[in-house]
């Protein structure tokens, strides 16, 4: 039986790329994805307004309070606001594995971006977050779409597949991976 994964809109997020992930989750791995059809926000206390950004831990938390129950086995939400943890300026993404969840958040991944690499952009990031929720780390193959970005380029550069260190990683998690670079 594949994994079911909830894809939640959090905030406003287009249609077209909610749906082009949901496509490409399932192509790349066998899960069954499920799009929630009512897009929730978390609340204004997760937002620090000395940044104009929310804090994604903060927002995390929120999101598996809310949704957690539900009985998926992934927790993603796909989001249209900037976020920011830690010491870093921004987030492409962030992913908790012990609570088999994880956030993108789409704005620095829209930016300057034509239609398609605006969808190509959120399917990598969700592929990579949903990596760390099964315990993968960051890959030193900067092809494999775990590899860390720190720039929409290096999104760019990574592909929307997984290298073969990592897909076996994923296999012996129970996931069969049918998004693998070619050496």
């Amino acid at each position: 039986m594949a994994l079911r994964v909830l894809l939640q809109p959090v905030g406003w997020v287009e249609d077209f790329v909610v749906d082009y992930v949901r496509r490409g989750l399932e192509e790349a791995l066998s899960l069954t994805v499920h799009v929630s059809s009512v897009a929730i926000s978390p609340s204004l206390k997760y937002f620090d307004w000395s940044r104009a950004q929310y804090r994604a831990d903060g927002v995390l938390d929120w999101l598996v309070g809310e949704l957690g129950g539900l009985g998926y086995d992934r927790l993603l939400g796909l989001c249209g606001f900037d976020a920011y943890a830690g010491g870093l300026n921004f987030v492409f993404g962030l992913a908790d594995p012990s609570r088999r969840a994880a956030l993108v958040f789409t704005p620095r991944l829209r930016a300057g971006a034509s239609h398609e690499l605006y969808e190509l952009r959120a399917l990598k990031e969700c592929l990579h977050e949903l990596g760390h929720t099964f315990y993968l780390f960051h890959c030193s193959n900067r092809r494999c779409v775990m590899s860390f970005s720190n720039s929409v380029l290096e999104v760019d550069a990574k592909m929307p597949a997984y290298c073969a260190e990592c897909a076996r990683r994923l296999e012996r998690s129970g996931l069969r991976v049918r998004a693998v670079l070619e050496r």
